[in-house]
């Protein structure tokens, strides 16, 4: 009998360069499946993908790395399942929601592709962005949770062993770089060239409901093992309503990634295999044993030629 362990995706770095996914693009049969399938999808070429080439008229940075993190995880889960059998759960933080749906079966490629393309990141009015920044005490949280034009979006939960809670800040650009700045911590705000848009807070509304629009006119399936998810009230989902559902509220409403592991761990999972940049450099408590399959891990099966 295996190990009961749950399947974790990490979020869309916007600022990875692929470095990892070209390698296993080129070594690793299931990613090269991967990518090969969604940049037909996407009716690009994996080299845009892999960002070899530039980032081509009508896509963003965003899109582009959400579309080649989502094939690279994909087929690495793809390896995983295929030598372990499938998990007791899965689930992600953002575009690893996605990815969480598609591996469980709930999402096609075609629907998950056609998300992204949802997902712009271009604002309507006035330039939104976000920003990263631990906060030492619970206190300092009050200060960078100041609707509507500033918001707490992401809880990554504490990290570095204890050290802080590393949170995921969104609303306007000028609230960020501007009183944002004034806060306990150092709020490390992205540029317009990585980021755009307030993510998971009502200034997506919009998006919300073009993604309720599209997911109403598709015959969902039910996931094959329950999707833990990062939205407080959410229970786990376990069918297609509550794929909607979970699609839908994650693009206005804050993402809570101890809320995820607690459920996890509810569902008895005893390891965390961890899919995605990122969540290794945290160094998050998942009450159990996790393992890493991420740029370090590449650097380790694929080890690069000894200079002559």
């Amino acid at each position: 009998m295996t190990t009961p362990y749950a399947l974790i995706f990490g979020p869309a770095d916007v600022s990875h360069m692929m470095a990892d996914m070209q390698q296993l693009y080129a070594h690793h049969p299931q990613v090269h499946t991967r990518f090969e399938h969604i940049a037909s999808v996407a009716d690009v070429s994996v080299a845009v993908l892999l960002r070899q080439v530039p980032i081509p008229d009508g896509f963003s940075c965003m899109q582009v790395v959400s579309l080649g993190l989502l094939a690279g995880m994909l087929g690495i889960a793809d390896s995983v399942v295929a030598q372990r059998g499938e998990p007791c759960c899965a689930g992600g933080i953002s575009l690893g929601e996605v990815a969480a749906l598609c591996v469980s079966g709930a999402l096609a490629i075609d629907d998950a592709v056609a998300l992204i393309h949802l997902r712009v990141d271009r604002p309507e009015t006035e330039d939104e962005t976000v920003g990263f920044v631990l906060a030492m005490q619970e206190g300092d949280r009050d200060f960078y949770h100041q609707p509507p034009e500033m918001r707490i979006s992401v809880d990554y939960g504490l990290i570095q062993q204890g050290v802080g809670s590393l949170l995921m800040v969104s609303g306007l650009r000028r609230m960020l770089e501007g009183k944002g700045q004034e806060g306990p911590g150092m709020l490390e705000v992205l540029p317009p060239s990585l980021c755009q848009s307030a993510y998971h807070t009502p200034y997506r509304q919009r998006i919300a409901q073009q993604v309720q629009a599209y997911l109403e006119t598709k015959n969902l399936l039910s996931p094959r093992y329950p999707i833990v998810t990062c939205l407080d009230g959410l229970d786990v989902v376990n069918d297609p309503d509550g794929v909607k559902a979970m699609s839908v509220r994650g693009e206005t409403e804050r993402l809570s990634v101890p809320t995820m592991i607690q459920q996890i761990q509810h569902l008895g999972a005893v390891e965390a295999v961890c899919i995605g940049p990122f969540l290794r450099s945290l160094n998050m408590d998942f009450g159990m044993p996790a393992s890493f399959r991420d740029e370090k891990w590449v650097t380790e099966i694929y080890p690069a030629p000894l200079a002559i």
